[in-house]
């Protein structure tokens, strides 16, 4: 019963980190997760909000039920990344700039998927 529950955290966990590997053109997770170590030794804060952004993407194509393969391969994540990076870069963290962390990476799940079917 447990054996589920570990694939689905991998599963998850992978397309993550390939959302943010994929901010480099990389479709790797484990280039994904030293991209974002790399972010986090320059700046714990935009890390978090690479973190966030990335997050709140892949959670948005996955309850529009995008296609997993372009899931699992990060396309819809890193936007959201990038999203949530320049916004710590620009503004302080604030409750008003994660919300827009927010919406800006869920507008970029929306907009990607509808250049795509261009």
């Amino acid at each position: 019963m447990m054996k589920p529950t570990i694939t689905k955290t991998k599963y998850c966990l992978a397309s993550l980190f390939r959302g943010i590997g994929q901010v480099i053109l990389q479709k790797n997770a484990v280039s994904g997760f030293l991209f974002l170590l790399g972010i986090a030794v320059n700046s714990v804060t935009m890390a978090v909000g690479a973190i966030l952004g990335v997050i709140i993407a892949t959670s948005c194509a996955g309850i529009l039920h995008y296609p997993n393969k372009e899931i699992e391969e990060g396309l819809f994540g890193y936007n959201g990344a990038l999203i949530g990076i320049v916004m710590f870069l620009l503004y302080a963290p604030s409750p008003l700039t994660v919300c827009l962390i927010i919406i800006g990476s869920i507008l970029t799940v929306l907009i990607i998927r509808f250049l795509r079917t261009l």
